[in-house]
């Protein structure tokens, strides 16, 4: 992903990013199993902040793969959403797959 913000890649270009994926990040400093985050919270979290990447202008499809867990999808969905939107990229599509 760092690569769509840099400046190796031509800003005059579109960009699409397909992403498949269950959307449910898990590692010991940001968990969406625990909780799912607020925006507050992932905003004042130092990992989540290395991790941010300008996307400029990316146009992103996501493939959801819907797991059979507690966390529900649409708050989950909405979430990535505001986390694509914050980094320059628009969600345009999501597309619900089983996997």
């Amino acid at each position: 992903l760092r690569f769509l913000g840099s400046d190796q890649y031509p800003p005059d270009v579109e960009r699409h990013l397909i992403i498949a994926s269950d959307l449910a990040q898990n590692t010991p400093a940001i968990s969406f199993y625990r909780e799912l985050p607020t925006r507050d919270a992932l905003q004042e979290n130092k990992r989540y902040q290395s991790l941010r990447v300008p996307l400029g202008q990316t146009d992103v499809t996501l493939l959801y793969m819907r797991h059979e867990d507690r966390i529900e999808a649409g708050r989950l969905i909405e979430l990535w959403d505001w986390i694509f939107s914050s980094m320059g990229a628009s969600l345009n599509k999501v597309e619900r797959i089983t996997g």
